[in-house]
């Protein structure tokens, strides 16, 4: 039974959609016909006392006066203004052609309102700024933006010839709407991962085009997540789609766009007698927050086991609901395993009888050992996966990890171990290694940690091989313990060791287990990091590019299974990021830019699938140093060059504030470190030495932190030429020439170790000794 607050919402929902089409007797009858009776007579009622709807209904703001209509202007730049075709929360929509005669286009020009410029001009502002960092499938795009002749401030967008989602969904398969409605939570999670969210989801924000494919429209009102800076005559809303919190002023946020889309599911779905679909749209809606899903990510998970017929998380779970689940799924199996069972129990309730209590004490051992094993794999692989959704879980996560590795070593040294439990401690101390500090993964920032982690694992992998050198699963885990190894011994002298015993490693399983998929995708990432030795040990990048581009080849040239499908996410984006920088190294810059933007692209794919994982994010700030620094050294695209790197910080900074992460560090040096660069070749050296400070002084934390860390040197290393320069340019001699002796004495250190790569020998060692001849005088 609806309570009066659902009425009120879906006939409040109702009535704002009639009001979209007020001449329209027809599609008023067939929006109605599906409700009862009391939602018909409350929408009848809101009809009857609604003087102006546009004062109630539409996106509203606070204090919206109405003020005299103006005319638009004729054109937008080179679009011409065709006809009005909606009204968002700050202005008017308007169909646009382009007349310039250079090609056709329809686009969709939003103009601000006259009486709100004062209110909402910096919120208008934002949404093109905000718009500018989505690209997605089911995101209308941003296509331009400007001031018209006559002052008003437009934002040119993707058109939409299409329908609102609840109205394209009438009629459908219910299967068919849950998957409409899917496409446009993914969009939805997608912004989430961008750290923005929409603050007005209604069905009429999301459209549906005559192809099925669904856009989403309107980030007019959107705001960045941690931004507590709309000041309350900048947070409207459509009531009928908000949440209580919104409704009393709160700030919009994540969960706000989920009861949104909570309250948009019920009116795609209707009325319903499935239990599974209600309790999830109940749980979506909830007025508390905390009742409510905690991620777009995990709406969209429960709609996707209510398809496959699995239990969904919005009921409550017991062990008759999930049995049903299980039935349903495989009928027939239930039945044929029911009748085996029958037969089976007939014949072992007389065998077993006077051998169970023979047997009781040894299966109580092998069950606690069973137990225990099972526990300590949930907790290093089930839990630690969920905890690595959430962002500043990293020390929890190592705990976790350290934890369940110590319940395994344990189980090992309990007298002979089975193989499969060695293979386990060894996968158990690789994910021990990769929280301790593996790069590019969340991690509490020991390398030395995650170096002994690693060669535990391989002692292990090497004894197992030891007694059975064709197994081909030891030789699998080993090459991926030799990967690992050499992502912390990288810059060392020891890097072109390990990438041979990779490709060996793998090469050798592959003749065993040719079809294995781990195997298959271990010798691409083998491949990546021998790309990584060419362009930067041996200074050869045109050999690195032939490497990395076969690699791609093979690594796209299959699909992958749900257990590798993120790993050969992430090895396509590595590989990537390597064949961008062999082709910068290559003298090919601006061959460089589209392969980075490829990776960032494939990056954003992952968010908008799986959310924002740490490490997702991490990557999304390395790809804007890359997008940055290929646009800074392209020539003329400074300006573009310090926005890609200002969104990085931006991006890796939120995830610092919610708590500490090695590789999340790591990556805001090189970006500080690159916002320093461009604002230097931008000539404002003062505003320089902020960033740079700040990259110099993350570097040397994390050098103090491990000091015998060949990563960490490198990074200090590298960082001081382009700190001397700034310094020197900014009028700070003698601060400059500290930096460059500073620099070239760790580059010796580094060579003394026997860890100074070719590159660095002949490009970076000579930079730093340049720069100490120009600004030490006393030489």
């Amino acid at each position: 039974m609806q309570s009066q607050a659902d009425i009120e919402r879906r006939a409040l929902a109702l009535v704002e959609r009639i009001a979209d089409r007020p001449n329209d007797a027809r599609f008023e009858a067939r929006l109605l016909a599906r409700e009862n009776d009391v939602v018909r007579r409350r929408v009848a009622a809101l009809k009857a006392a609604l003087t102006d709807a546009a004062g109630i209904l539409p996106t509203e703001f606070a204090g919206d006066a109405i003020g005299t209509a103006l005319p638009p202007p004729e054109r937008c730049g080179p679009f011409r203004l065709v006809r009005l075709i909606g009204e968002g929360g700050m202005g008017d929509v308007w169909l646009g052609q382009r007349d310039d005669g250079l090609y056709e286009q329809r686009v969709a020009v939003k103009l601000i309102r006259n009486r709100l410029i004062h209110v909402a001009g910096a919120a208008f502002a934002a949404e093109r700024r905000i718009l500018a960092r989505l690209e997605h499938p089911n995101i209308a795009r941003l296509i331009d933006g400007g001031i018209a002749a006559d002052g008003t401030p437009f934002l040119v967008m993707e058109y939409v010839d299409g329908r609102p989602i609840d109205e394209a969904a009438a009629g459908l398969p219910i299967a068919d709407r849950i998957r409409l409605f899917v496409k446009a939570a993914d969009a939805v999670q997608f912004a989430h991962g961008q750290l923005i969210v929409h603050a007005d989801l209604k069905p009429s924000n999301m459209m549906v085009d005559a192809t099925g494919r669904v856009k989403l429209l309107d980030f007019g009102i959107a705001r960045l997540i941690n931004d507590e800076g709309e000041a309350p005559a900048v947070r409207p809303m459509t009531r009928a789609f908000a949440s209580p919190a919104r409704q009393d002023g709160g700030h919009s946020s994540i969960a706000d766009d989920i009861y949104a889309l909570g309250v948009t599911l019920g009116m795609i779905v209707g009325a319903t007698s499935d239990r599974e679909l209600q309790a999830i749209i109940a749980k979506a809606k909830a007025p508390e927050e905390n009742r409510r899903y905690g991620s777009v990510a995990a709406l969209i998970a429960d709609l996707e086991r209510w398809q496959a017929h699995l239990p969904v998380t919005a009921v409550p779970d017991d062990w008759r609901y999930r049995a049903r689940k299980f039935i349903s799924r495989h009928r027939l199996g239930v039945i044929a395993t029911a009748i085996a069972l029958l037969a089976l129990t007939a014949i072992s309730v007389i065998a077993t009888a006077s051998y169970v209590r023979a047997e009781r004490t040894r299966i109580r051992a092998e069950q606690r050992f069973t137990e225990v094993r099972q526990l300590s794999n949930f907790i290093l692989f089930d839990l630690y996966d969920e905890l690595a959704r959430v962002p500043g879980t990293v020390a929890k996560r190592a705990q976790i990890a350290e934890t369940a590795s110590r319940y395994l070593e344990r189980l090992q040294l309990a007298g002979e171990t089975p193989r499969d439990l060695n293979l386990e401690v060894a996968r158990s101390y690789r994910r021990l290694a990769g929280i301790q500090g593996l790069p590019g993964i969340s991690n509490v920032g020991r390398p030395d940690q995650a170096g002994r982690s690693l060669d535990k694992a391989e002692a292990l992998l090497r004894a197992l091989l030891a007694k059975q050198p064709q197994d081909a699963d030891a030789l699998d885990q080993l090459g991926w313990v030799q990967i690992e190894q050499w992502m912390l011994q990288g810059w060392s002298k020891h890097s072109a060791r390990l990438v041979a015993a990779a490709r060996q490693s793998f090469a050798a399983a592959s003749k065993l287990a040719p079809a294995n998929p781990s195997i298959q995708l271990g010798a691409i990432a083998a491949e990546r990091i021998a790309a990584y030795e060419l362009t930067y040990s041996g200074d050869k990048p045109r050999e690195a590019i032939a490497t990395a581009r076969a690699a791609l080849q093979h690594l796209r040239a299959r699909i992958w299974p749900p257990p590798l499908t993120g790993d050969a996410a992430k090895v396509e984006v590595l590989l990537l990021n390597i064949l961008g920088d062999a082709t910068y190294y290559a003298d090919d810059i601006p061959g460089s830019l589209p392969i980075y933007q490829q990776a960032d692209r494939a990056i954003d794919r992952q968010l908008a699938q799986r959310g924002p994982f740490p490490h997702l994010l991490i990557a999304k700030g390395q790809e804007a140093f890359n997008i940055s620094a290929a646009l800074a050294d392209m020539g003329g695209h400074l300006p573009e060059a310090l926005v890609a790197a200002e969104r990085g910080v931006t991006t890796v900074e939120h995830l610092l504030a919610s708590g500490p992460d090695g590789a999340a560090e790591k990556t805001l040096l090189i970006l500080y470190g690159q916002q320093a660069a461009v604002l230097e070749q931008q000539k404002r050296y003062a505003e320089a030495l902020v960033p740079n400070a700040r990259s110099i002084a993350l570097r040397n934390a994390r050098l103090r932190a491990a000091p015998n860390d060949p990563a960490r040197m490198r990074d200090m290393a590298i960082a001081l030429a382009p700190s001397a320069r700034i310094l020197a340019l900014a009028g700070h001699g003698a601060e400059a020439c500290a930096a460059a002796r500073s620099g070239e004495a760790m580059w010796k250190a580094i060579e003394a170790r026997g860890d100074l790569g070719d590159r660095d020998r002949t490009h970076q060692l000579p930079k730093i000794q340049g720069l100490i001849a120009g600004n030490c005088p006393n030489l």
